[in-house]
């Protein structure tokens, strides 16, 4: 084996282990070196796409729409947090193309404060277990942790019910 060389240790189901040893054993190869073309490809195929991509150029496209369509574009342009209305017919086109998997300006900050919130979560949560896991603990006040645990359910709730309705929210867009 070469200095350069990995060992990893994977699990694979039932179906892509027989599927890894029939290839193998039909094209006279071991499982790694199998493996290890498999991932070359996957990685030029990405490597191929993201370059064809920096050189495919935009073109402009044309169409028309009723004055009323132009309204409501615009109307939900400034829901989403898109900047103007060719963002938002695009990132609707985009969706469509690709099976709504975009999200808009306003969604991704949505998100972002979700994740804060849960790190910031995480953190009390780590720091109340710190302090019950000391042994000898002089400060410890029975009251103020209570007040954190509750403290942090509530946020948790809070969390959790925004998720639920972003949830229901994107599953009405389209």
């Amino acid at each position: 084996m070469e200095k350069n060389e990995k060992n990893y240790f994977v699990r694979i189901s039932k179906e892509s282990n027989e599927i890894l040893n029939n290839l193998s054993d039909s094209r006279k190869i071991s499982k790694s070196k199998l493996i290890n073309i498999l991932i070359k490809k996957e990685v030029e195929k990405k490597i191929d796409f993201l370059s064809n991509e920096k050189k495919s150029k935009e073109v402009i496209v044309k169409t028309r729409i009723r004055e009323n369509e132009k309204d409501f574009l615009i109307e939900q342009a400034q829901k989403n947090g898109s900047k103007s209305l060719s963002s938002e017919i695009k990132y609707r086109l985009l969706n469509s193309m690709y099976k709504n998997i975009f999200f808009t300006p306003n969604e991704y900050k949505n998100l972002y404060a979700i994740r804060n919130e849960l790190i910031f979560l995480g953190r009390n949560l780590n720091q109340i277990l710190k302090r019950l896991n000391r042994v000898v603990n002089p400060e410890f006040d029975e009251k103020e942790m209570k007040e954190n645990i509750s403290l942090l359910d509530k946020k948790l709730n809070e969390v959790e019910l925004f998720i639920q309705e972003y949830i229901r929210n994107y599953q009405k867009r389209f």
